[in-house]
């Protein structure tokens, strides 16, 4: 499965600068196993509020998200990820302990 940055989706719907537009309409259209990643589709959406004044609403945005969970998969953070990343990022932090495949 492969993923894209924000960035690409902003381009593909951002007529201001034609030339990434193209490149990143190709980069989404041709990904086949693709994962829309929970942060990159709010990211997504909030970005999207900034480039309105581009012939594009934030309602635009939201369809594009729907769409995107049709055809790709939607990537949800669990919570041993979340347990991971938490204990990557603060060393000192507690630990929290989660069984992989479990729901804690």
């Amino acid at each position: 499965m492969n993923a894209v940055d924000t960035n690409v989706l902003i381009y593909a719907h951002d007529p201001r600068y034609p030339q990434k537009q193209q490149t990143a309409t190709k980069l989404v259209v041709d990904l086949v196993d693709g994962g829309l990643v929970w942060q990159v589709a709010c990211e997504y959406l909030a970005a999207s509020r900034k480039v309105v004044s581009a012939h594009f609403s934030y309602e635009d945005a939201v369809q594009r998200v729907r769409d995107l969970r049709i055809a790709w998969t939607t990537v949800l953070p669990t919570f041993y990820r979340l347990g991971v990343l938490w204990t990557a990022c603060t060393p000192s932090a507690p630990v929290i302990v989660c069984q992989r495949g479990t729901d804690c």
